[in-house]
Order: structure tokens, then sequence, then C-alpha cells
């Protein structure tokens, strides 16, 4: 028969070509490239210090060790790859870090994966057991949706979730007043 090979056992085992095999190849194309997207997405998340000056002005600077107050701003997405940096990178929580606080300001995220979520609850519950605590700034109602649904909200205290305005800083300089509040009632 012409076009077919019966004589060799390889030819008799290879699939009929039926026409499939370009999408299949253009199925795992496109798996892969999702799987690279998320790695480097993952890759991609840095914590940083934000600081401000009696003048009002901020600046981002290397996250410190201990402090009182510590404002941190997440820059990346904080999907479900990116959970194990997020963890990574975090202030440290010791036994120094009693009566401090860690405010999250999440402006600009628009979803957080559940992962993240976690970290942030076990984050939560870390700093709570030295005698410090966390608070949240987020200024997208999705990302506010998703710190409720998951009950992140009723577990940091609606007191400790603030809600971002149009005026950049605006919600942090709040939190950051009631930090210092919070630290003075629990020093004295």
């Amino acid at each position: 028969m012409p076009g077919r090979c019966w004589a060799s056992r390889a030819c008799r085992m290879a699939p009929a070509d039926d026409g499939r095999a370009p999408q299949y190849l253009v199925l795992v194309a496109v798996g892969i490239s999702v799987i690279l997207y998320v790695v480097r997405q993952s890759e991609q998340l840095t914590l940083v210090r934000l600081e401000t000056n009696d003048e009002g002005r901020t600046r981002e600077a290397e996250l410190p060790t201990a402090g009182e107050i510590i404002v941190v701003q997440p820059h990346g997405s904080l999907f479900v790859a990116s959970a194990p940096a997020l963890e990574r990178q975090r202030p440290a929580v010791t036994p120094n870090s009693s009566n401090a606080v860690v405010i999250i300001r999440l402006r600009g995220m628009d979803d957080l994966g559940v992962r993240s979520i976690e970290v942030i609850r076990r984050y939560t519950r870390t700093r709570w057991a030295v005698g410090s605590k966390l608070v949240i700034v987020v200024d997208h109602d999705r990302v506010h949706h998703q710190l409720s649904a998951s009950g992140l909200v009723d577990e940091l205290g609606t007191e400790n979730v603030y809600e971002g305005t149009e005026w950049l800083g605006e919600a942090t300089g709040r939190a950051h007043s009631d930090a210092e509040a919070w630290i003075r009632s629990r020093s004295s």
C-alpha cells in the first residue's frame, strides 16, 4: 500500500494523523505560557516601607527589622503564586515586636489571592501573639469584599481596616495616627 509503512513496528504504533495534533500543540504552548507568567509575576512582588517626614513628604525605604509603626506597600501582584514572596518579605515578628503596628497599604491592588489572604491571616495572629497588631488600608471594593468574605476583616476588627479615599495618603495617615494612639494607650 503506497503511503503506509507496514514494515516497521514504529510505524504500526504511531497514532493516525486526524488533524488534531496542531490543536494540542497550541494548547500545550498556552499552558506553558500561563505557567511562566505566574512564575514571573510571583517573583516580582516587593515590599517597601513608606516613611513620612514631619513636612508630610513620603518616600520608599527598605523594611526595618523592628519599629513601633511600619507602613508597608507591596509592589506587584498579590495573587496565589505571590504568597510565598509576601510571607518571606514581611517585617519579622520577634519578642521585641510588642506594642508595634504594621500597616499594610494595599492601594492599587484590585485582587488578592486566597493564599495571600491566608498569609495575612497568619501574620495577624503572629502579631497579636506578641502584643502587636496589623492594620490594612484598602482602596478597592473587590479587595475589601475578599477580605470580608474570608473573615479576615472580622478577625482584624473593622477598626483595623481603613477605606482609602481619592486623596493619596489620607487613609494611611488616619491609620498611622490611630496606631500612635493605640501604642500610647498600651504604654500608659
